[in-house]
């Protein structure tokens, strides 16, 4: 990744480039902050969704991270393999599960780092609150732009 502003290649002026170079550099740090916790970027963000909800369907979790149903599935049986979280059959529908943290999950998140913030704070240093301002225009306008049917 060092050497990502090739001399003489023309895409390192645009904008996505750096995107995707900005998001992988910052994956690689949240998973090498979450490693010791035995944790990975996606396993913690299915953490940090069944936190703040208390209690959650698996597929509204699957639908707000965007994960297809096979990925989830690893994703949440590996988590409840590890004892962090609980997965119980929805009553109504034995095909829906909710989830939510055990004892031990709950107890255990406290000690994780909130990666978002460390990894944004790094991320950000020496950028003016303009800067990032403007910057947040400009992702969103791209978003719209490729969120939008053609």
């Amino acid at each position: 990744m060092e050497d990502a502003d090739m001399e003489g290649n023309p895409h390192t002026k645009r904008l996505g480039y750096w995107v995707k170079f900005v998001n992988h550099a910052a994956m690689v740090k949240v998973n090498r902050l979450l490693k010791p916790f035995g944790l990975t970027q996606s396993s913690w963000y299915v953490l940090y969704r069944v936190s703040v909800a208390g209690r959650i369907s698996q597929k509204r979790l699957q639908q707000d991270l965007g994960i297809e149903s096979g990925s989830m599935a690893i994703l949440v049986d590996e988590l409840v393999r590890k004892g962090w979280l609980l997965r119980t059959p929805d009553k109504k529908d034995r095909r829906a599960n909710f989830l939510e943290l055990t004892p031990k999950g709950a107890t255990s998140w406290k000690s994780v780092p909130d990666v978002v913030s460390v990894v944004s704070k790094q991320m950000m240093r020496g950028v003016t609150e303009e800067e990032e301002a403007g910057a947040v225009t400009i992702l969103k306008k791209c978003f719209t732009n490729l969120s939008t049917a053609d």
